[in-house]
């Protein structure tokens, strides 16, 4: 009986040796996310500024090392046999880098871009296009801050239209995490906007 048993042990042992073999695999890679990660994100946040700031010459500069990474990062995941575990690591700053780049191409009129975005997961574009509309949000309060209404309108109508686009659909948590609820926030967002603009127009007598 207890020899036989151990066929049991020589299996488990068999299963931790190969787990033993793919966590010094995935570390090795997951290591090398990180390394690029952290440095993505230093990327995404100065595009960001950069944009903030009208440097469109440097800030495509930024986004064509940006999109190289990501692409580079994103094949390394999908073509590995444990790929949902090494997208874990890598979910979040991939979805800050997409929303740098829509950023962008809103900015600049770089539509070509949209293209290569095609290559990831849809629902991370998506969960990115929710956080792109906050960066939209806060260039408009600027715009309104300095008087400038006619860039306000515009960047309050594509708020207005991608609300009216995202609130036709419904996804559930495991689907798109948390869709409801950022719907529900640009809502209140949009609202208030739009009371802004209103006051705005209203002191100027416009």
């Amino acid at each position: 009986m207890y020899g036989e048993s151990k066929r049991l042990l020589i299996f488990v042992n068999q299963i931790l040796n190969n787990l033993e073999d793919r966590y010094k695999e995935i570390d090795s890679l997951r290591n090398k996310i990180y390394s690029k990660s952290r440095t993505l994100i230093t990327y995404n946040r100065s595009l960001i500024n950069l944009l903030f700031n009208n440097d469109f010459d440097d800030a495509k500069k930024l986004t064509i090392d940006i999109m190289k990474m990501l692409g580079e990062l994103y094949s390394i995941i999908v073509e590995h046999d444990d790929k949902q575990m090494l997208y874990r690591i890598f979910k979040d700053v991939m979805k800050e880098s997409i929303e740098a780049i829509l950023f962008y191409i809103y900015l600049t009129g770089s539509y070509n871009l949209i293209d290569d975005l095609l290559r990831f997961d849809e629902t991370i574009i998506v969960e990115s296009y929710f956080e792109f509309l906050g960066e939209v949000r806060r260039l408009y309060i600027d715009n309104l801050i300095n008087d400038d209404i006619h860039s306000a309108s515009n960047h309050l109508n594509f708020l207005s239209s991608s609300y009216q686009l995202l609130s036709t659909k419904y996804f559930p948590n495991y689907f798109i995490p948390d869709y409801k609820r950022r719907l529900d926030q640009l809502r209140s967002q949009l609202e208030r906007s739009k009371e802004d603009f209103i006051y705005v127009k209203y002191r100027r007598g416009v």
